[in-house]
């Protein structure tokens, strides 16, 4: 583990720090310990990812006071496990991303603007912002980097400005830039090596996994990951850098975690991996990659195979947790849980006839001093009828729920309350399919996706379902659809992103933006509204168009632009009190939540 405080920082970036090859960290890894190491595990590996030549002879050459209001949060997969968005909130303010600008708008009364800046790019990087975090102490403002070179046909690096004729690399690298939460002056800035594949926040630890690639162009260039600290470079050892011999060795995979709190300490772990970990998901416990390989068996043709790897957090990082091979592919993070001490995951191995859905329960356990994930129940029958694949997926305590789809949506619920035998208690068909299960209430769930015709789909399917008895399973009331037919094509950012969906159970609504097309007389135009669903159990029609919000109406075009809406764009809504406020690129509007959502008052950027 490797700790860099602000004092010691130019100090701490030359020393090499022993304090990473504890025996934890080392549980069933190896360190890479040198450059000649490092070559020697990528190209066993058969590692196709790398850039640069194969190994051969001749390539050596404004503070406010917080109350306790109720204040809506991010939806997240595991309570208290924060994740980046677009939009956060407080109970004084806005924080937003919009392209590369960075607006804060106090909430206090009269709205009003604090900062809104523009990201100015730095030595060649060409930056973009990505998601927010909040802390009692910091904005912190994620983004991505990338630095252009080129390479004549030698593989020496010319210039940063590529010419025709050349080839062309960059590095990628995820920014931090870290804000006084009071006073929003910018504190600290972090880059991070390689892209972010996700991130989460646990407390007041940060933790970015990213992937950077392994360059090897020639003498001059080193492959580690480099990290810097406000402009200083940090660059880890060979030794505090860890692989598995029985996992590719195709990039590296940073785990990166920032201490929100005291002097901003930053820490590292880094191990050789896979190019495409697949799904991420993230537990109090641990950190799981569940990364997938495709291969070609004469006789099924092309299969899917995986391993599910695990980190432990330990220390303000991590060690490594062991792995298991599966069989297939996971669609997403909300496939993988973490209950009382086994990790559940459901995959999809397959496709047409070939089709085969199943649903792991593993174990972590200790074998000769190695940690490993072990195995302890499989069920491979029952999920899904012949050709249907696994399209949503909600674990719940000793439950799940799961959504497969071909022709019908079959809906399962998964009795897990003995891990070592899980069970199908109940399943129900219906037209349409769910891409995205939340829990309304312990006994009924939300399904958000499309209904279906024939095998195709014509519109956005909003349903619930009532899981209180396998027995009687069953939809509640009729579900609500939003044909194609009266919007032409309809599109919404919470089919594939459940964080830009608001949730207030509470006062039983929920909301999120739908894109739309509309067409008139001489036109047609985009649109991206925000949507408001009232819930109502004992009704026929539990789910009803509460609200739509448009901030169309406060973009002010021209006869040549009038085709898309992009600035006023609804992205997200979030309330504070007893007000809603949906945020565009352009505007934020305020709502009182009792009174119909009337609009109260409007700032435009």
């Amino acid at each position: 583990m490797k700790k860099i405080s602000i004092i010691g920082l130019l100090l701490m970036a030359v020393l090499l720090i022993t304090g990473c090859q504890t025996k934890p960290k080392v549980m069933g890894l190896n360190s890479v310990g040198s450059l000649d190491n490092l070559k020697s595990i990528v190209k066993s590996a058969g590692n196709q990812w790398y850039y640069g030549p194969v190994f051969a002879e001749d390539t050596a050459n404004v503070g406010q006071t917080r109350d306790n209001t109720k204040t809506s949060s991010t939806n997240v997969q595991v309570e208290g496990i924060d994740e980046g968005d677009v939009v956060k909130v407080d109970e004084n303010r806005i924080y937003q991303i919009f392209g590369n600008r960075l607006v804060v708008t106090s909430i206090s009364g009269q709205m009003t603007t604090l900062l809104n800046v523009f990201l100015e790019d730095e030595k060649d990087r060409y930056t973009y912002f990505s998601e927010l975090y909040i802390t009692e102490d910091y904005l912190v403002v994620l983004g991505y980097s990338y630095q252009y070179y080129a390479l004549d046909l030698k593989g020496d690096v010319v210039n940063t400005d590529a010419m025709m004729g050349y080839f062309y690399y960059g590095n990628p690298a995820t920014s931090v830039w870290v804000y006084d939460i009071d006073t929003l002056a910018r504190v600290k800035t972090y880059m991070v090596p390689g892209y972010l594949n996700t991130s989460r926040l646990i407390g007041d630890d940060l933790y970015l996994i990213s992937t950077s690639y392994i360059n090897f162009y020639n003498e001059d260039i080193d492959p580690r990951p480099v990290y810097e600290i406000d402009g200083q470079r940090l660059i880890p050892t060979y030794d505090q850098i860890y692989y598995h011999g029985d996992m590719q060795a195709q990039v590296f995979n940073n785990i990166t975690s920032i201490e929100l709190s005291g002097n901003l300490d930053l820490n590292y772990d880094i191990f050789l991996g896979n190019f495409n970990w697949g799904t991420i998901y993230v537990s109090h416990q641990s950190i799981y990659f569940a990364s997938y390989e495709y291969y070609y068996d004469e006789t099924n043709g092309y299969q899917e195979t995986g391993k599910l790897i695990a980190f432990d957090f330990a220390n303000k990082g991590v060690v490594f947790g062991g792995f298991v091979t599966y069989k297939g592919y996971v669609i997403n993070q909300f496939s993988i849980d973490e209950y009382d001490g086994y990790i559940r995951m459901v995959t999809t191995e397959g496709w047409g006839d070939t089709v085969k859905n199943r649903l792991y329960v593993f174990q972590k356990t200790v074998v000769d001093g190695n940690r490993m994930l072990t195995q302890v129940a499989l069920l491979d029958e029952g999920i899904g009828k012949p050709r249907e694949r696994v399209f949503s997926v909600r674990f719940y305590e000793d439950e799940a729920t799961i959504v497969t789809f071909e022709q019908i949506d079959p809906f399962y619920i998964i009795d897990l309350s003995d891990p070592v035998n899980p069970t199908i208690e109940a399943e129900l068909e219906i037209p349409g399919f769910s891409l995205y299960q939340h829990r309304w209430n312990p006994n009924t769930v939300l399904g958000i996706g499309y209904e279906t015709f024939e095998g195709r789909t014509i519109g956005i399917k909003l349903s619930l379902y009532d899981v209180t008895n396998p027995e009687t399973l069953a939809e509640v009331g009729t579900p609500l659809v939003l044909t194609n037919q009266e919007n032409s094509w309809q599109f919404g950012e919470a089919l594939y992103n459940h964080k830009a969906i608001l949730f207030d159970i509470d006062r039983n609504y929920f909301g999120f933006s739908i894109y739309k097309t509309y067409f008139d007389e001489y036109k047609y135009y985009n649109l991206n509204e925000y949507m408001i669903f009232n819930v109502d159990l004992t009704s026929d029609n539990p789910i009803t168009i509460d609200k739509v919000i448009s901030h169309k109406d406060y973009y002010t075009y021209q006869s040549y632009d009038n085709w898309y809406y992009t600035p006023y764009s609804v992205e997200r809504a979030v309330y504070v009190g007893d007000y809603l406020y949906v945020i565009s690129g352009g505007a934020i509007t305020r709502h009182d939540i009792n009174n119909q959502f009337e609009l109260v008052s409007v700032i435009q950027f």
